[in-house]
């Protein structure tokens, strides 16, 4: 990695020459033979541009703004109140004094979900910072410790000292998200379901960098509370994220792709089931739908975009729909259920069709530009050109025969 970093460096004198050219020009990419891929040389990327950390200097990351949290012993505190409080409740009443064992049964019950599963997707969230389904300490954290004992992206977190770090960095963000001044113990919290699998790959790509821990965890923390900042507000609270269908992805599809837009909000079908693979796209930023080194290299652009996220999101959202576009055209526009199913198991059919994700993420940062100008005539005409070149033409004729066809053996099915 050494040698490449050198390269690196040699090649580009400023960050901003790094980013610019280096990755969303995707020079980075072409003249690294792939070496960037590996997590150390991606981790090393990552703090250089985001810690501003110099080559050599790993260990050190200097961000007292972030603050790594110690996790409290909960139990102990809780058996001490406990006590207190019947030591008291015995002075007071002359009575004996009962045993700290008797708790309510509730405490007993293991809370295996967070309460976000129990809420429908479309729920309106009352509060619009997204702190819906608040929990007390006791309960984010044993949720925190069942998400981590699931996460499945490496073996190395099955490793008891690595899921301790784990839970650390991801009670520092809440901590760091909540600003209310209170105690800790204090505190409610809005963990929310699929937190951990991005933190998870931040993770992986700095672990190996640094000798330290308490490096690791600290520069961790810096770029998942950056990422996150971004992320959550939009994407992780159903208000918020109805509104960003509302605002920017309908809108931008109908201009870019109107026959997709079509598909997708057809009069006919239910309009809102598209939440339903949207919010995994976007929440878990495409981790399940493209192959790992794809999604690192969408997160390299991510985490270097100079506009808002949710812009970001939508323009890549629809380049990687537009790159299957006859496919999608040939799913029965009366059946809802097989187009979500399809999206439900993109990276099946992407994996059929292998998807250059270097033009993807180039072309979406160039429509985010020129949404920004509001030039939709240009936006329309770059993805017009980009699915001349990469869908092949279908037969109308032979379209319509096959999804007939399945029309007419659907409905001998449910006869």
């Amino acid at each position: 990695m050494a040698e490449l970093v050198q390269r690196i460096i040699k090649k580009y004198s400023t960050r901003e020459q790094l980013i610019a050219n280096g990755v969303w020009k995707n020079e980075l990419y072409t003249f690294s033979n792939d070496q960037i891929l590996s997590r150390k040389a991606r981790g090393w990327l990552w703090k250089s541009l985001l810690l501003h950390v110099d080559e050599g200097d790993y260990n050190d990351v200097r961000h007292e703004d972030y603050e790594l949290i110690a996790i409290p012993d909960i139990s102990a505190e809780k058996t001490a109140t406990d006590d207190a409080t019947v030591g008291s409740v015995s002075q007071h009443r002359g009575t004996s004094r009962v045993p700290t064992g008797l708790k309510k049964i509730t405490n007993g019950i293991k809370k295996l979900t967070p309460r976000e599963v129990h809420t429908h997707p479309l729920h309106s969230a009352e509060d619009p910072n997204g702190n819906d389904g608040d929990m007390s300490l006791e309960d984010t954290l044993e949720i925190i410790d069942l998400d981590l004992s699931r996460l499945l992206l490496d073996e190395i977190f099955q490793k008891s000292e690595v899921h301790s770090q784990m839970k650390q960095i991801m009670l520092s963000y809440l901590v760091l998200s909540n600003r209310s001044g209170l105690p800790l113990t204090e505190q409610r919290f809005s963990y929310k379901q699929g937190y951990h699998e991005i933190l998870g790959v931040i993770y992986l790509q700095l672990h190996s960098l640094v000798s330290s821990h308490a490096n690791t965890s600290k520069a961790t923390l810096v770029i998942y509370s950056k990422l996150m900042n971004q992320l959550a507000p939009t994407f992780y609270n159903e208000t918020n994220l109805l509104n960003w269908e509302k605002n920017y992805f309908i809108p931008i599809l109908q201009v870019v792709s109107p026959s997709l837009y079509t598909i997708f909000y057809n009069k006919r079908l239910n309009a809102h089931s598209n939440l339903i693979w949207l919010i995994r796209w976007t929440r878990l930023l495409f981790i399940r739908e493209l192959s790992m080194n794809d999604s690192l290299i969408l997160w390299d652009h991510i985490l270097t975009f100079n506009y808002q996220l949710k812009i970001l999101m939508t323009c890549i959202i629809i380049m990687l729909l537009t790159n299957v576009h006859d496919e999608i055209s040939m799913i029965d526009s009366h059946d809802n259920d097989d187009l979500i199913e399809f999206m439900l198991h993109f990276k099946d059919d992407y994996a059929k069709k292998k998807i250059d994700i270097l033009s993807i993420c180039k072309i979406s940062g160039t429509l985010c530009e020129l949404w920004s100008y509001k030039n939709l005539n240009g936006m329309k005409s770059i993805v017009t050109d980009f699915m001349k070149a990469n869908n092949k033409s279908i037969d109308p004729n032979r379209q319509r025969i096959e999804n007939k066809l399945r029309q007419r053996v659907a409905r001998s099915l449910n006869k």
